[in-house]
């Protein structure tokens, strides 16, 4: 990926530089190019961290391969580990297409995707 591609699946495709600042005017103000930056950084930091979760999450599934089975538990177990997935006790259902009903009575651990495997591929 290049830069110019990094940047932009960063930014979502929002233009940058002097067009579009923090302040919401059209300015050249230090302050504002500054804020800028901080705000990509930010959005690059957590970039990174999404990147060594899904990296340490598919490390450990394929751990063993190609000599392993992993199955769905394996795998909920590995995505809770890594930041993919969270777990929330739960009294009652979460509502339609809760899947938890089916595994036992409440209350119980229910999983739910992190915002990381809720975006855009």
């Amino acid at each position: 990926m290049t830069p110019a591609e990094l940047a932009e699946r960063i930014t979502g495709g929002e233009k940058w530089a002097v067009d579009i600042h923090s302040c919401g005017y059209h300015c050249e103000k230090p302050a504002c190019i500054k804020a800028q930056r901080l705000e990509l950084l930010a959005r690059l930091d957590a970039a990174e961290l999404d990147a060594v979760k899904l990296r340490a999450f598919a490390q450990a599934i394929l751990k063993d391969w190609p000599d392993c089975t992993v199955d769905g538990f394996d795998i909920q177990e590995l995505a809770d580990k890594n930041g993919l997935l969270v777990g929330t006790m739960k009294t009652e259902s979460c509502g339609e297409g809760c899947n938890c009903e089916e595994y036992g009575d409440f209350p119980m651990l229910c999983y739910t995707k992190t915002e990381l495997l809720k975006g855009k591929p």
